[in-house]
């Protein structure tokens, strides 16, 4: 494979999967002690978002306690024992493991007041953006909407693509499953452009070849 792959693991596959979800993280006190000194329960509902652009974090609002394997309950009021600005960036999720909660779970733990405010910020063309699978291999783990892919000054045939220079873009519009737009994240060494640039992005599969090619709009 070219060398625009960004190496997402399971993990990264799984947090990627559950963004704007609910997820119950297994408390780990080694990692360190949770707020207030207080280990309200054994498990944390938090709810996996990210900004347009932005990392990956999650949003902890109560703790839980695992009753029954895969079966929880509040074993608090949301935000006791938990700092209302208390996130879990992406390198910290990582250390975690954690388990997706159902839409019953969610209406039995009353976490869906919470969600609603944040969904409303990420606009549908992105959201299609973060569900295609066939990019994922060209997604910065902890950052869904950047890419790796080849740059050049206009679209080329497959054959060619192996001129390019390798730079991230930040995505901010789908236009379809293979064409896209985005801004520019680094300054290109070997060719025109400017860091900040608009750029279209499209994805070429052919030959048992697929990758990522973005030109100056």
């Amino acid at each position: 494979m070219f060398a625009g792959e960004s190496n997402l693991d399971e993990k990264d596959l799984r947090l990627h999967r559950n963004l704007n979800r609910w997820v119950a993280i297994k408390w780990r006190g080694d990692l360190f002690p949770p707020p207030k000194g207080v280990p309200y329960g054994t498990h944390i509902a938090s709810f996996l978002h990210c900004e347009p652009g932005n990392q990956i974090h999650g949003v902890n609002v109560c703790w839980l306690i695992e009753s029954s394997a895969g079966v929880f309950r509040r074993s608090c009021e949301p935000f006791q024992g938990i700092d209302a600005n208390w996130l879990f960036r992406y390198d910290t999720l990582k250390q975690f493991s954690f388990s997706e909660l159902s839409d019953t779970d969610i209406d039995a733990l009353r976490l869906s007041a919470f969600s609603a405010a944040l969904s409303t910020s990420i606009n549908s063309t992105l959201q299609a953006f973060r569900s295609m699978s066939h990019l994922d291999q060209f997604r910065h783990p902890g950052f869904p909407d950047d890419i790796c892919a080849v740059y050049r000054q206009a679209p080329a045939l497959i054959d060619d693509i192996c001129q390019g220079e390798q730079v991230w873009v930040r995505i901010s519009e789908t236009r379809s499953d293979s064409d896209f737009r985005g801004i520019l994240l680094n300054q290109p060494v070997s060719r025109a452009g400017t860091k900040g640039d608009c750029v279209r992005v499209v994805h070429i599969s052919a030959a048992n070849v697929s990758l990522l090619v973005c030109c100056p709009l």
